[in-house]
């Protein structure tokens, strides 16, 4: 909008529009390329979250968390907020048993104590993580989109000797099918998928059956907005069939428009709790 004299819009691989910019608004181009209204980027909120699925009390990690204490209640997503370096890079990982090192504190997912020492044990335990670094800790370029979104609980669909094809093929569809990932079909490359569509096939790898707790970290990082609204609209989907689901971000705007509650961390510990419906202004307040 700053510096260019025309915008031409693609969407879905077609021209979506062309503006004059001195003439065009954010908004009319934001409109071209959703396809759709910018009003509704976030969706509506929790109407009323369950019991708690993750409970944490005093976690520390030194020296990135001190004394950090929240739930995650199923049916809601909750927010974790805080500026790069304020300890929210660590807590994910902390939580789905992928930091060494000295960790004190106690949690308990669905009533019974939950401290992995490992990820494979989070993952049994029924806790899955969307990491921040998509590209480097998320997706696995040169396989598929199907051994993408199917690695995780291979075993789930493994004979004694081969993969079950069926049942494989018939999770990939579905949830190919209810997250919108685009793509030429299952067998294609995750590489050649936009960042939102490798983002949605992240997500997909965990929503399998006896899922608990969904983490995700960073969910738009790098993603357009038309993306966005489809991944903020899933995740609100998946907490409404009941999972527990805790957003890391480092986005405010994100982090105010998508989570029922949230708690901001400033140099490693709790700095505030807050409902939905505080401003981005305040978060960033606490937060700094």
């Amino acid at each position: 909008m700053s510096i260019s004299d025309r915008i031409v819009v693609l969407r879905d691989g077609r021209n979506a529009g062309e503006f004059r910019t001195p003439e065009a608004s954010r908004e009319e181009v934001l409109v071209s390329m959703l396809g759709t209204s910018i009003e509704a980027l976030y969706p509506e909120g929790a109407d009323e979250a369950g019991e708690p699925v993750l409970e944490v009390d005093g976690l520390t990690v030194e020296p990135h968390l001190r004394d950090i204490s929240f739930d995650v209640r199923g049916g809601e997503i909750s927010g974790v907020f805080g500026l790069i370096g304020s300890g929210i890079e660590t807590l994910g990982k902390a939580l789905f048993g992928s930091v060494r090192g000295a960790l004190s504190g106690s949690a308990r997912l669905a009533g019974r104590p939950f401290r992995p020492e490992s990820p494979a044990e989070a993952r049994k335990a029924g806790v899955g993580y969307v990491a921040a670094e998509r590209k480097r800790e998320g997706i696995f370029p040169d396989m598929s989109v199907r051994e993408n979104m199917t690695l995780a609980f291979l075993e789930r669909r493994s004979g004694r000797f081969s993969v079950r094809e069926e049942p494989e093929d018939e999770y990939v569809r579905r949830w190919m099918d209810r997250l919108s990932i685009k793509a030429r079909d299952a067998s294609q490359k995750v590489r050649y998928l936009s960042g939102g569509n490798q983002q949605k096939v992240c997500l997909a790898r965990w929503l399998v059956a006896g899922m608990k707790l969904l983490i995700v970290a960073e969910p738009t990082r790098g993603v357009d907005i038309g993306a966005r609204k489809e991944i903020y609209a899933a995740l609100r989907q998946l907490a409404d069939s009941g999972l527990a689901i805790l957003v890391i971000s480092s986005d405010v705007e994100e982090v105010a428009g998508v989570c029922d509650r949230i708690v901001v961390l400033n140099r490693g510990r709790v700095a505030g709790k807050f409902a939905q419906g505080v401003s981005e202004r305040e978060l960033v307040h606490v937060a700094t």
